[in-house]
C-alpha cells in the first residue's frame, strides 16, 4: 500500500500494485500528485483521494478485479456544508471487475472524468451524496467520453453546473443516465446539468426512483437541465419510455432532438409529477404509431394530456405541457378556456386523434387564418395566446381550407373535382353559403374522381 500524507508534487508511474487487501494508494492533504500508467490488480480501491488533493492526476491506469471501487475522491462535509476536492482530473484509465464503482466523486469540483472504459463492476461512475446533507456532490465538472459497459449503474449523480457529453453507455441493468437530488432533502435538486450526444444502447430493463417505469435517462428532483441529441438504442425488449422526468420539483428543463433507434420505447418522453415549466422540443426520435394509446410526433409520444370538449363547445387545456390530444368523437370547438395555465405567448399543439372536429374562427376566442379548420387523422393545429385570443401559428399538410367559395344550393362531387383536381385526402373547402346549412366539404381520399363528406354545422362562419 501507497500512502501520502501532506506530500506536493509527487509522480508515481508504471508501478505493479497487486493481491493486496487494502487500499492501493491513499493520498491526504496532498495537492499536485500525477499517477500515470500504473497497474493496478486484484486489490481493494485502487485510488482513493482524501480532501485537499487538488490538482491531483489519475491517468491511463490500468485497474481490474478486487473489492470495494476503481478511483474515489473524496470532500469533506458537516453540517451541510462542504469542502470541495477541486482540480481532480480523472482520464484514461480502463477499470474491470471491481465491485463497487467504477469511478465515485463524492464532494468535487471542477473535476474532469475523460475517456475512461469501465466494465463490470458494479456500478459505473458515480456522484452520491451522503445521507441528510442536501448538498451537492458533484460541481462544474465534466464526465466526457467515457465508455460503460456491463453494470448496474451508469452515470449517475447529484450534480451542479456540469456537463455529461459524448458517453456510451451499453448493457446498463437500470436507467443509463440519472440525475437527482438528495432524496432525502427533496427540497435540494441537481440544477443546470447538460447531457448531451450520449449514446445508450439496450440498457435499463429495471425500473429505479420513483417512477416505476423502465427508462434510459431519468431526470429526478432536476432543475434548469438540458437533454439533447442522444440516442437510445435499443434492440429486444422495448422500454416504457425513453426519457423520464418526474418530481414536482423537476423543473424548467429541456428535452430536444433525441433519438430512439431499434426496439422503440412504449413512450419516448414521459413527464410525471413534475411541474408545467419542462419543454419538449425539436425532434425526439422518429415518427411511430404502434398502435397504443399515445401520440408520436417524430417519436415523442404524449400519454396523458387529453383535452375535454364541454356542451359549450369550450376546450378545457390542462395547465401544464403544450402538446394535448383530442380523442374519442369529434367535436365542435369555438372556445379554449383561459382560466389556468395561460400566459402571453404560450404556445400549443392540438393533436387530433380523430378526423372531422371542427375549430371555428372568432365565434369566440380562437384566431385561426380561416373560418373553419377541419381535423384529419393526427393532424396537428398550433396557436398562440396573445392576450385576447389563440393565434394560428401552423396546421399539418392537406388540411387547407379554401375560404367563401360561391355555391349555393348544393354542391356535387364532380364540380368540387373539377375544380380542384390535385386535392388529396383531408383537403377541405368552405362552403358557407349552401341553404343545407352544411360549412364545409373534405375530400375523402386521393384520386381525381373521389369523395367528398359534407360538413354540417349551425354555427355561422
Amino acid at each position: 500500500m501507497l500512502r501520502f500524507f501532506s506530500s506536493t508534487q509527487c509522480e508515481v508511474s508504471s508501478v505493479t500494485f497487486q493481491n493486496n487487501a487494502y487500499l492501493a494508494v491513499s493520498t491526504h492533504s496532498s495537492p499536485g500528485l500525477i499517477f500515470t500508467n500504473n497497474y493496478i490488480y486484484d486489490t481493494d480501491s485502487a485510488f482513493t483521494l482524501w480532501t485537499d488533493c487538488e490538482n491531483t492526476v489519475i491517468s491511463s491506469n490500468r485497474i481490474e478485479n478486487g473489492t470495494s471501487d476503481g478511483i474515489v475522491v473524496w470532500g469533506y462535509i458537516t453540517d451541510n456544508l462542504a469542502e470541495y476536492s477541486t482540480n481532480i482530473t480523472i482520464v484514461n484509465n480502463a477499470i474491470h471487475n471491481k465491485t463497487g464503482w467504477g469511478i465515485l466523486l463524492r464532494y468535487g469540483s471542477d473535476c474532469t472524468i475523460q475517456g475512461n472504459t469501465i466494465s463490470n463492476t458494479r456500478f459505473g461512475i458515480g456522484s452520491t451524496h451522503l445521507s441528510g446533507q442536501p448538498v451537492p456532490t458533484a460541481k462544474s465538472s465534466s464526465y466526457i467520453g467515457n465508455t460503460v459497459s456491463d453494470c448496474y449503474y451508469g452515470i449517475y449523480g447529484y450534480m451542479h453546473n456540469c456537463t455529461v457529453i459524448g458517453n456510451s453507455l451499453n448493457r446498463i441493468t437500470i436507467p443509463a443516465i440519472m440525475i437527482v437530488g438528495s432524496r432525502d432533502t427533496p427540497s435540494s435538486p441537481s440544477k443546470n446539468v447538460i447531457i448531451a450526444e450520449n449514446v445508450i444502447s439496450n440498457s435499463s430493463y429495471i425500473p429505479q426512483g420513483t417512477s416505476t417505469v423502465t427508462k434510459s435517462i431519468l431526470l429526478e428532483n432536476a432543475q434548469d437541465c438540458v437533454v439533447v441529441n442522444n440516442t437510445v438504442n435499443n434492440d429486444g425488449i422495448a422500454l416504457d419510455a425513453g426519457i423520464v422526468l418526474v418530481n414536482a420539483l423537476t423543473v424548467r428543463n429541456r428535452i430536444e432532438d433525441n433519438l430512439f433507434k431499434g426496439t422503440q420505447p412504449t413512450q419516448g418522453v414521459l413527464i410525471t409529477n413534475s411541474a408545467a415549466t419542462n419543454t419538449i422540443a425539436g425532434e425526439n426520435g422518429k415518427i411511430v404509431d404502434n398502435g397504443l394509446n399515445n401520440i408520436y410526433i417524430n417519436g415523442l409520444a404524449i400519454a396523458a394530456d387529453v383535452v375535454t370538449v364541454n356542451a359549450s363547445n369550450e376546450a378545457k387545456l390542462p395547465a401544464n405541457g403544450d402538446f394535448f390530444k383530442i380523442a374519442g368523437a369529434a367535436v365542435t370547438i369555438n372556445r379554449i378556456n383561459t382560466v389556468t395555465g395561460v400566459y402571453y405567448g404560450r404556445i400549443i399543439n392540438i393533436v387530433f386523434t380523430i378526423p372531422n372536429c371542427i375549430v371555428n374562427r372568432l365565434v369566440g376566442n380562437i384566431g385561426i387564418i380561416t373560418p373553419t379548420y377541419i381535423s384529419t387523422t393526427n393532424s396537428i393545429l398550433t396557436l398562440v395566446w396573445n392576450g385576447t385570443a389563440w393565434i394560428e401559428i401552423s396546421r399539418s399538410s392537406y388540411n387547407t381550407v379554401v375560404v367563401n367559395i360561391v355555391v349555393t344550393g348544393s354542391v356535387s362531387k364532380s364540380l368540387l373535382n373539377t375544380i380542384y383536381p390535385a386535392a388529396k385526402t383531408g383537403f377541405t373547402v368552405s362552403l358557407p353559403n349552401l341553404t343545407s346549412g352544411a360549412v364545409a366539404a373534405i375530400k375523402q381520399d386521393d384520386s381525381i374522381t373521389g369523395d367528398w363528406q359534407l360538413m354540417a354545422s349551425t354555427l355561422a362562419v
